[in-house]
This record gives C-alpha cells, sequence and structure tokens, in this order.
C-alpha cells in the first residue's frame, strides 16, 4: 500500500503521506521509499539531517550519507558542539562503510525544487559525479577521523572549563568553545594551556603529531607536580627532588622543609604519608593509555618517566626510613609503584629493561660508572633494574610457579588477561635470550656489583637476585 501511494505524483498528498508516516512513528517505514521526491522533502522541506541521514544510508549511498554528516558537523552555524560530535562519528561510520563497499554507483543529490510546483517528472539531477575511488574514500575516512578526534578533545576541554572561574575564560571564547569546532592549534593556545590542562595538552600534541620534547617534558613534570604539591616533608632528600621537578614545570607550589621545632596546622599533606601515590599512578596510568601505542610515543617519554617516577619512589622511600627509628623499608623492599605504572600502560618489559639501562646504568656523567662513582647509588639503581628483571621472569613463568615474589599476578586479575601477559612476557623474554643480549647484560651487572663497594649485605642479596633470575631463565627458555 505505501509503495502505491508513493508513486503519486501529487505534491500535496505526498507531502501528507511523508508528514503522517512521521507523525505515527513509521519513519522506518518512510525510508524505505526511494524516491527523489521523499529526499528532496527531506532535505529542501523537512529539513531533517538525521532522517537524511538515515535514508541515505538505508538506500546504500553511504558516502552521500557520510558527506550530509560531514556537512552538519562542520557547518558554520551555531550548532552545539555535542550535536556535532554526533554527526562527525555517524559520517566517519559512513565513510567506513562506503570504503567497504568500494564505492558507490551514484552519489548523485536530488535535484532542488519544492513538491508544490508539479514539476517532479521534469526536473533534472541537480549534480552527478562518478562513484568515488576507495583511495578518494580513504582520505574522507582520514579527514572526518582527524576533525573527530580534535572535537572530542575540545568537549573534554569544554567540559572543564565549566569548573574554573568565569575570569578565566570571556564570554566570546567559552561561545566559540560551545558552538563551533575550534582549531586544534586555538584549542592548544588559547584553552588547554592558558586553563592549564596538562593532560589535554599533551592528548593534543598527540593528536596532531607534533613532537616537541621539551614541552613534553615540561606538561608531564607539571602534571606530576600538581599531584605531589603543595606538601611538606621533613627529608631534605625529598624537599630538594620535589622543588627541582617543580622548578621544570609550570606548577606554581612547593615544598616545604620541616625542622623539628615545626607545630605548624596539618595543612599541606606529609608527604611521607604517601596519599598522593594511588592518584599519580592512576592518572599517569589513565593518560599513559590513552597515549602510548598510538602512533606518537614520544608523548609518554619512558625515560623522562622513569628518572621522574623512580626519583619520587626514592624520595619517599628515604623520607620514610629518615623519620623512623628503625630501618624498617627500604628502597630495594619498597612496592614499585613506577614499574607498575608502565606495564598498566602497555610498556613491553624489553623496553622498559632498556629504559631502566639506559637511565640507571649505562648513561655517564650519572655517578654510576667510572671513577668517584656513588656506590651507595649505584646499588639503588641496580636493585631498580633487578625489580624489572624479576617481574619480568616471574610473570613470563608464572604458569610454571617460577615465581621470585613481586609478581604482578595481583594487578593483572585472572583468565585470559593473565595468560595473555604471561605468553606475551614469555615471547618477549625467549627473544631477548635468542639475540644474545640480555644474559650477557645481567651478566655485565653481576660484575658492576662484584666491583662495587658499599654496604656488602645489599651488594650480597642484589647478585644472587640477578643470578637466581639468570639461572631460571636459562633452565626455561
Amino acid at each position: 500500500m505505501v509503495s502505491v501511494c508513493s508513486s503519486s505524483r501529487d505534491p500535496d498528498f505526498l507531502r501528507s503521506l511523508y508528514e503522517y508516516l512521521i507523525d505515527t512513528e513509521h519513519a522506518d517505514v518512510l525510508l524505505r521509499i526511494n524516491s527523489p521526491a521523499l529526499e528532496c522533502w527531506l532535505r529542501d522541506e523537512r529539513k531533517d539531517v538525521n532522517l537524511l541521514w538515515r535514508y541515505y544510508a538505508r538506500n546504500g549511498r553511504d558516502a552521500l550519507a557520510g558527506e550530509t554528516m560531514r556537512r552538519r558537523g562542520c557547518a558554520a552555524d551555531k550548532v552545539q558542539l555535542d550535536e556535532r560530535v554526533e554527526c562527525l562519528e555517524k559520517a566517519l561510520n559512513s565513510f567506513a562503510s562506503a570504503s567497504e563497499r568500494g564505492g558507490e554507483q551514484d552519489i548523485s543529490e536530488a535535484p532542488f525544487f519544492s513538491l508544490a510546483d508539479g514539476n517532479l517528472s521534469r526536473t533534472a539531477p541537480r549534480q552527478r559525479q562518478r562513484a568515488p575511488t576507495r583511495e578518494e574514500l580513504g582520505r574522507a575516512f582520514t579527514q572526518v577521523k582527524e576533525q573527530l578526534e580534535v572535537a572530542r578533545l575540545q568537549q573534554r576541554i569544554l567540559h572543564a572549563s565549566e569548573s574554573v572561574p568565569k575570569s578565566s575564560l570571556d564570554d566570546a571564547k567559552r561561545d566559540a568553545l560551545s558552538f563551533s569546532l575550534v582549531s586544534a592549534t586555538d584549542l592548544y593556545n588559547d584553552f588547554a594551556a592558558p586553563l592549564a590542562l596538562y593532560d589535554l595538552c599533551l592528548l593534543m600534541l598527540c593528536t596532531c603529531g607534533n613532537n616537541d620534547p621539551a614541552t613534553i617534558s615540561t606538561l608531564w613534570r607539571s602534571i606530576l607536580s600538581e599531584e605531589v604539591l603543595p606538601c611538606k616533608t621533613r627529608s631534605p632528600e625529598a624537599y630538594a627532588f620535589i622543588n627541582e621537578m617543580a622548578r621544570t614545570s609550570m606548577v606554581e607550589e612547593n615544598c616545604q622543609l620541616l625542622t623539628d621545632e615545626w607545630t605548624g596546622n596539618t595543612s599541606p599533606m606529609l608527604f611521607e604519608d604517601g596519599t598522593w601515590i594511588p592518584r599519580l599512578r592512576d592518572r599517569v596510568t589513565s593518560l599513559g593509555k590513552e597515549l602510548y601505542g598510538k602512533g606518537a610515543d614520544y608523548t609518554f617519554p619512558i625515560e623522562l618517566l622513569i628518572e621522574c617516577l623512580e626519583g619520587l619512589r626514592r624520595a619517599h622511600d628515604a623520607a620514610i626510613v629518615s623519620s623512623s627509628s628503625t630501618d624498617s623499608s627500604t628502597p630495594s623492599e619498597s612496592n614499585p609503584w613506577p614499574l607498575m605504572i608502565f606495564l598498566d600502560v602497555g610498556v613491553h618489559f624489553s623496553s622498559l629493561l632498556g629504559a631502566y639501562d639506559a637511565v640507571f646504568f649505562s648513561r655517564g656523567g650519572h655517578g654510576i660508572t667510572g671513577q668517584g662513582e656513588d656506590h651507595g647509588d649505584l646499588l639503588q639503581r641496580l636493585a631498580s633494574i633487578g625489580e624489572v628483571l624479576k617481574l619480568w621472569a616471574s610473570t613470563a613463568f608464572s604458569s610454571s610457579k617460577q615465581s621470585f615474589g613481586g609478581g604482578r599476578g595481583e594487578d593483572m586479575g585472572n583468565g585470559t588477561s593473565n595468560m595473555n601477559a604471561t605468553n606475551d612476557a614469555f615471547v618477549q623474554l625467549s627473544q631477548a635470550v635468542s639475540s644474545g643480549g640480555l644474559l650477557s647484560r645481567i651478566d655485565v651487572y653481576k660484575a658492576s656489583l662484584e666491583s662495587s663497594m658499599g654496604n656488602n649485605d645489599e651488594r650480597s642479596s642484589l647478585y644472587s637476585m640477578f643470578r637466581d633470575v639468570e639461572d631460571s631463565i636459562k633452565r626455561s627458555t
């Protein structure tokens, strides 16, 4: 019955039919009518972009469906940002579908005319084009994907701006952020950076492929400083490290050094309490998962983060030890939470060992090798490298119950994820051994311990750990 009615040449009747089907919530029935008259009515009279998009998609005209939504998402009109993002998402899906089809036979739009003019049969198509090639569809998909990524970051900036004082963002900028698509450059320079949205600044650098090491370093130091500061500590070592990190950031807070005579209030937090660790760990892990493995790994600089995170860990360990009457917690015994951050982000053990080695052992000028080295510092740094090796072996051989303690089982969960982590770690370990580099590197670490001075018990314990890991690897690979 609908097909018979829709074949009518009476414009008034067709308009009534279309409106009736929509008013009675039979839009799905309406969109099954493949007719230039319906297309014109949806586009020119109803002006319903969503129904027009559904019409094109329903009739296999995915490229035109995608272009319809792209135009709406990028329109110069005043359109709510959430609607723009939704339109770009639909455009992306439509271009993906068109690409899978390999192009369309006809992407012509129906002519512009009014259903009331009674000339349906004599109007020529508004535009007839050849079917787009797969390459052209791929370029359209990439363009919309990039626009959508920036628009989603704009959404996050808009939500974050709602919690800042109105004086920080004038009405004109707030209006632009809410109703237009702002370019990536303007989003960074006019909104994210002035509002101190450091995480979003890094995400924008990742999205735009901007490799600026100095800016990236400053942003990461600002993120870490935000989680630690303001604070107070009784440890001169912690005081020096935290304030040096803050000095190279954009955070204006600082760390206070307490004396025995200090009788101030409970604010700010005491660094030794460690309440900042879970917050910092969650923030770095969450941001790292958005940055790492997305084709711009320079925005998650592993070596810089090792220096900062392990530096904070060592400063916290030192602060605890100095404030305790007994040496009940040493750096080698504390929880290796920086290492767990990298693993949770998805950094491979092989990459981590290389980065830890570069930061804590191979680089010159760090008091690690050569004459006059700090042997106590050397033991701490080798202990950090040893933790990577121990956890790597423990994870790789967990199915064989060859664990060295401190394993990652509690954090990895169980079932398939645990099995995948074990398999990945084992494959990485086997490759590192077969290349001949891993076991020889362990020999270098052992030789450094043999030639070092310092605490004999700690040296002996570290040497035994390296030897046990080495023996287990030789037996199992």
